[in-house]
């Protein structure tokens, strides 16, 4: 499975409570995995779409509801169109340690 998501245009990946990746299976935002392992989203992004993303993953984290969105990012200059479904990642004993994260960026559809 992971080979075929490394081979797609779609992201996914966790981050932790401090909205750091904590592991990504494949590229995500124009990335390779080992450019998002430990990265937030203020480093990869924008003050304001940094924000953004930020403030999706707490939705998610403070209501423990998934969300599905659509957010314009840019990255190298070039904004680019992403549906990102966030959903709570959850620890042994049922409770919120970060989040699973899908992006696929549809810019071209």
């Amino acid at each position: 499975m992971l080979q075929a998501l490394r081979n797609s245009p779609v992201g996914v990946f966790s981050q932790d409570l401090d909205f750091r990746s904590s592991w990504a299976g494949s590229s995500a935002f124009g990335r390779s995995p080992s450019e998002l392992v430990g990265k937030s989203d203020q480093d990869l992004f924008s003050t304001r779409d940094g924000a953004r993303l930020r403030k999706l993953e707490l939705d998610v984290i403070t209501t423990g509801v998934p969300k599905r969105e659509r957010l314009a990012l840019v990255h190298g200059g070039e904004a680019r169109s992403y549906d990102l479904y966030v959903e709570p990642r959850k620890g042994n004993a049922g409770d919120t340690v970060g989040t699973w994260c899908v992006a696929a960026d549809v810019t071209e559809r």
